[in-house]
């Protein structure tokens, strides 16, 4: 029995150390997803990204579609803001001959399965899914998710001077509940506007607004989507 025991002992000690050795190494450390990729995935997902579901087993992964013109930005997104949970190869031209856009898609990994169960629910009559706001969104809800949000699906109105936001894919309800977390969570004041059966969510324009919108973001904007700021 002690030699038994004293094997395991043994077997155990050796998973350890190359555990530990394997995380030094970068092995474990390069699919760890850091607060600011956290926050930047919020943004991105309340926008424009999507979470693909294998249709066998597997996990998912996150894609991204932007259009030819804003390729610095797409390389961005890809290599500095994702890199850690993405491949090296370049962004997918399409179509190849001509393209219009360019599209690239992470790693399949276990925590954007998860990723997929939030934000996403299965539409019965359809047998597709959907796209939903999950409550979870709150817990790394800052500047830098707002900045990737409206560099995904924002816009300046340049009449009404301000900053909208297309949410019409969204319900009334989840729209009401993301000015609420712009209020509670930024400070920003904002509003609903419709948008056909939808609704954008347009920020008021007061001068203090804006100002705080920007110092929010900026920092956070690549150069390209500066513009989407007014600037």
């Amino acid at each position: 029995k002690r030699i038994y025991r004293l094997a395991i002992y043994v077997l155990v000690l050796i998973t350890i150390i190359k555990m530990d050795s394997l995380f030094l190494s970068g092995y474990y450390s390069v699919f760890m997803i850091t607060p600011y990729q956290k926050e930047a995935i919020n943004g991105l997902l309340l926008s424009d990204g999507h979470v693909r579901a294998p249709k066998g087993n597997g996990n998912s992964r996150m894609e991204f579609t932007f259009k030819v013109s804003v390729l610095d930005f797409i390389n961005w997104i890809k290599f500095d803001v994702l890199g850690s949970i993405c491949t090296k190869s370049p962004p997918t031209p399409y179509p190849k001959s001509s393209p219009t856009q360019y599209w690239f898609g992470t790693r399949q990994l276990p925590f954007i399965t998860t990723l997929h169960g939030l934000w996403y629910t299965l539409n019965p009559l359809t047998g597709k899914y959907i796209k939903i706001v999950p409550s979870i969104v709150a817990e790394a809800f800052t500047g830098v998710t707002l900045a990737f949000w409206i560099m995904g699906d924002g816009f300046w109105e340049a009449n009404d001077k301000t900053v909208l936001l297309c949410t019409e894919s969204f319900t009334e309800d989840e729209v009401d509940f993301l000015i609420s977390l712009l209020k509670s969570e930024l400070g920003l004041v904002a509003g609903k506007k419709a948008r056909g059966s939808g609704y954008r969510i347009r920020f008021s324009r007061l001068p203090d607004n804006i100002t705080r919108l920007r110092d929010l973001t900026l920092p956070h904007m690549h150069p390209l989507m500066i513009y989407k700021l007014g600037l």
